[in-house]
């Protein structure tokens, strides 16, 4: 069965056969994955991963037995094995790591071994935070300047890997797919006010948020959609502050579209977070957002018009973004509109039509350049 929203027009005409390894949710990896699967120059993508990903006859899942899944380094070393295993019994043009540690660190080695060319997909804080530490950045560094071709979310990311050492011409600005049929403008009546969509780990700071809505008052309605080890401390967090019936924690859901469009604002407030999807489809949805400045971040939301950007830790500044974005209904208008003009004006960055064109430019520079080795 092919997962929704893959789509193959015609058969390959290259027959060029990719080694991927990742670990990411299902959704988010196809997403990434997309440029690959439409792409026609491409045959076989051998998935190295610990669970299967559903999806096209194209995407081959090589994944380990139980056993290796159960200890960390016995596992990392069965994905080194099967991706050398893979480059010899299969004709490889590239081995791709979706983020950088560690999945980028062992296609460089598989790729040295194998003489084959690699490609390095950085998604965010494995630029904006361990390749800038004083302690990481240097070993890092030596792995990533010897990539044959990087992708990054944005500018930021790709002045920090550039810094790194590799060429601007091998680095690449590749943004995840993001399907329009289904992120999409609905005139519905709004149940909450703020909505937060992702884990609940420390990073994301969901708990300024809810003393970000504490201190806004006018009984304002949270959604927190999500799940993670945060959870509870959330909701002793919120039991503190009075907010139980403020505040609806829903959980993981597979309709995320759903909620966006029956909530007014998105509001993240992470202190590290590269280009987040849930961003973009906020924008699709038209639903204005309070996002952080961060990473890559402004530069796509950075101009004030359908979003606004906050200082992650200042509760007072998240605050009063969120005033500003709810309390003026001609000025939320205005904001809604916006967020459609972004989309309609962003649409293609995030297409299949542009996934195929950017991944045949990534996959050609590999085959012209070779392998670095040096």
């Amino acid at each position: 069965m092919q997962q929704k929203g893959w789509h193959i027009q015609n058969e390959p005409t290259e027959h060029m056969n990719i080694i991927v390894t990742a670990g990411l949710s299902d959704y988010k990896l196809s997403t990434k994955l997309i440029g690959l699967v439409c792409n026609n120059s491409v045959n076989k993508i051998f998935l190295v991963r610990k669970t299967p990903l559903n999806g096209p006859t194209k995407i081959q899942n090589i994944n380990p037995s139980l056993e290796f899944l159960k200890i960390f380094p016995l596992y990392e070393i069965w994905r080194l094995y099967a991706l050398l295993s893979l480059t010899r019994k299969n004709n490889i043009t590239a081995i791709i790591g979706i983020q950088l540690i560690i999945h980028g660190i062992q296609v460089r080695i598989a790729g040295w071994l194998s003489k084959k060319p690699v490609v390095l997909s950085v998604i965010g804080k494995d630029v904006h935070m361990y390749l800038v530490n004083h302690w990481t950045s240097p070993l890092l560094k030596y792995f990533v300047k010897r990539m044959d071709c990087v992708t990054v979310m944005g500018n930021r990311s790709k002045n920090i890997v550039s810094n790194a050492g590799i060429p601007t011409e091998r680095i690449f600005i590749l943004q995840n797919y993001q399907d329009p049929q289904r992120f999409n403008f609905l005139n519905v009546n709004k149940e909450w006010d703020i909505i937060y969509i992702g884990q609940l780990i420390p990073r994301k700071r969901v708990n300024d948020l809810i003393c970000a809505v504490h201190l806004v008052g006018h009984n304002l309605r949270f959604i927190i959609v999500g799940g993670g080890p945060e959870l509870n401390n959330l909701k002793t967090l919120v039991n503190k502050l009075n907010l139980t019936n403020n505040v609806d924690f829903i959980g993981d859901v597979h309709n995320v579209e759903s909620y966006l469009n029956q909530t007014r604002l998105l509001v993240l407030s992470s202190n590290m977070e590269a280009l987040p999807a849930v961003a973009i489809e906020s924008m699709y949805c038209g639903t204005p957002a309070v996002l952080p400045d961060i990473c890559d971040i402004p530069s796509y939301f950075g101009h004030g018009k359908e979003s606004l950007l906050c200082c992650p830790g200042d509760i007072d500044d998240i605050a009063k973004k969120i005033e500003k974005m709810l309390f003026d209904e001609s000025v939320y208008t205005e904001k809604v509109d916006a967020c459609l003009e972004w989309a309609r004006k962003h649409m293609h960055d995030w297409s299949k039509e542009k996934q195929v064109h950017i991944w045949t430019q990534i996959l050609t520079t590999c085959i012209n350049k070779k392998t670095y080795l040096t």
